[in-house]
């Protein structure tokens, strides 16, 4: 009885989640190219190579 209460409420917990990530991601689709520029006109050329540089030493080192 008590392992199957919580399979449902970890069902109903990631169902849960799952709605709530996919309306965030819809409305930040809506958001998004307006982000993206102005992302761009600030940092678009700086940033890109430091991440690019941190993303490849720390999938080097872990």
């Amino acid at each position: 009885m008590h392992s199957s209460s919580v399979h449902s409420f970890l069902v109903a917990l990631i169902s849960i989640l799952a709605t709530i990530s996919n309306s965030v991601t819809h409305q930040m689709s809506q958001y998004e190219r307006v982000l993206l520029s102005l992302s761009h006109l600030s940092f678009g050329q700086i940033e890109r190579p430091i991440f690019n540089s941190v993303d490849s030493r720390s999938i080097g080192i872990y």
